[in-house]
């Protein structure tokens, strides 16, 4: 999980707002951004069960800072505009409280109703929150398949992943 890519996602929502974190004017500089913890750990926490040191292992976190380092998707990392959207096509609710979906990523270009299929678990917060529990692509074999094979089944081309650390030095190397 790229946590990243969840800020992204999340912190309009959570703050009725843009995200402020944004790509340099000139895209052959590579914007870094320092967020601090109770910003970034705020939008992560409020839909993600994980511990703060956790989250903290997963990101490049600053602690004599007390900051999140923080780099906006750039030229070389930009994912392709038109993407599958989700559709809810069951649910079950747990004895545990929390509810089990099934969502097909429905895409019109491609002329399909389902390029994939996965089971998301959410955990209701009161009337108009929730967190993620988990989530898994399923295979569109009935059986025989594993979680591995699952993922190995699909072409996700419209997604990129972001740079690494070497991957960005490279291509921007000391031009923060």
């Amino acid at each position: 999980m790229d946590f990243y890519d969840v800020f992204d996602c999340f912190y309009p929502i959570l703050y009725q707002n843009p995200v402020p974190y944004v790509l340099d004017e000139n895209p052959e500089i590579g914007a870094v951004y320092q967020i601090p913890e109770d910003i970034f750990e705020n939008v992560i926490m409020t839909h993600f069960h994980i511990d703060r040191e956790a989250l903290r292992l997963k990101t490049t976190y600053l602690s004599k800072d007390a900051m999140y380092e923080y780099r906006p998707r750039g030229f070389y990392e930009v994912e392709y505009p038109d993407i599958p959207y989700p559709e809810v096509v069951s649910y079950t609710e747990n004895q545990d409280g929390t509810i089990t979906l099934i969502i097909n990523a429905v895409y019109p270009d491609e002329n399909t109703s389902k390029s994939y299929s996965h089971k998301t678990v959410i955990r209701p917060l009161g009337e108009e929150d929730f967190q993620y529990v988990s989530n898994e692509i399923l295979p569109s074999f009935p059986s025989g398949g594993t979680k591995e094979s699952a993922k190995d089944e699909f072409d996700i081309w419209w997604h990129s992943d972001r740079l690494t650390e070497e991957e960005w030095q490279e291509t921007y190397g000391g031009n923060e």
